[in-house]
């Protein structure tokens, strides 16, 4: 069915702020990259991007360095183009107008033109209190500066609108990872338009099971409409992440709630189903982004939950995401890394 339900370009002030120049922070030093084997030799490389604990959405630049979102940050970070330690942080709650009492969860990213755009999951807290911090859909320049373009805004009324049955009343008091709304997806449509895949609710009543949606939000200016939702096959399963690739697109699959397997498909951007990418063993990561890197792929890991090394806890060791919170030396902290994995398939 065609819907045509329109919002204006309204967000978390009442007017929509106007560009700016969020703060860059440099940090104190620089570290080299760690990997497996060298840039173009066909292996699969291991690397390390320090300072954060999982890279919930990455962006390549023209000169091969990334932006990357932390879920459980309120800023950008930019790496080198082989990882390592960040090389500037633009904080964005003071330039999004947002209040500071909660992160963004920024859970997707597509670069169109000299824009990118970045998309938190719109979802509730673990108690399923309402998060408004999470609500925003926002560009900034595709440099490395990092310049608001246009935003915030607020897509959760477009989206239950246009998916009264999914995200019904139950659905919106819900949790993200108990079938409640949870957005991690975002990448270029065709002609402008840009397309937001729910990793949940699933299609099922609670949630938790059944086919995966994807809106697909057209005029990305000024005001937006949702033309369609189309849904896919994903052995229940939603949409983690979801990068355009030519004419098609790769995705990655993964349960609703917490663990299970993650899985890369391929899919052509109109039907139902998708295609398993034989791609690398991604066992021992818990894969949450998806880039092309060139002639390669890179992949970015969750690990804000595995423990790590940390003198300073009783026990001493501590999930990545509580080291980097509580441990005196911070994101400096030489546990606190997010990995990733450049490969080709």
């Amino acid at each position: 069915m065609h819907l045509l339900l329109t919002i204006l370009a309204c967000s978390h002030p009442s007017s929509t702020p106007q560009p700016a120049s969020p703060a860059i922070h440099q940090p104190p030093e620089a570290s080299a990259a760690s990997a497996t084997a060298p840039a173009g030799s066909g292996q699969a490389q291991a690397l390390r991007f320090e300072g954060i604990c999982d890279g919930s959405a990455a962006v390549r630049l023209d000169d091969g360095r990334w932006w990357v979102a932390y879920d459980e940050d309120t800023a950008l970070s930019l790496f080198p183009a082989d990882g390592g330690r960040y090389e500037a942080r633009v904080e964005l709650v003071e330039a999004l107008s947002l209040g500071d009492d909660g992160e963004l969860d920024l859970e997707g990213a597509a670069r169109v033109g000299d824009r990118i755009w970045w998309i938190g999951s719109h979802g509730n807290d673990s108690a399923g209190e309402i998060e408004p911090n999470r609500r925003v859909l926002f560009a900034t320049t595709a440099d490395d500066r990092g310049v608001l373009l246009a935003g915030p805004f607020d897509l959760t009324l477009l989206l239950r609108a246009a998916m009264p049955e999914r995200l019904s009343d139950a659905a919106m008091k819900r949790p993200p990872k108990e079938g409640g709304l949870n957005i991690e997806g975002l990448a270029p449509g065709p002609d402008g338009r840009l397309l937001v895949g729910l990793r949940s609710p699933l299609s099922s009543p609670d949630g938790m099971t059944g086919t995966a949606a994807v809106a697909v939000l057209a005029a990305p200016e000024g005001a937006f409409t949702i033309e369609r939702v189309l849904t896919l096959e994903l052995g229940d399963k939603g949409v983690r992440d979801l990068f355009r690739d030519g004419d098609e697109y790769v995705l990655i699959a993964g349960p609703v709630a917490s663990g299970g397997a993650q899985e890369l498909r391929r899919w052509d951007g109109a039907s139902t189903t998708t295609t398993p990418i034989a791609g690398p063993d991604l066992s021992d990561l818990n894969p949450e982004a998806v880039a092309r890197d060139g002639d390669a792929w890179l992949i970015l890991s969750d690990d804000g939950k595995l423990k790590r090394p940390d003198p300073e806890a009783e026990d001493g060791e501590r999930t990545c995401d509580k080291i980097r919170k509580k441990s005196s030396q911070g994101d400096q902290h030489p546990e606190v890394y997010a990995r990733g994995l450049r490969t080709a398939w």
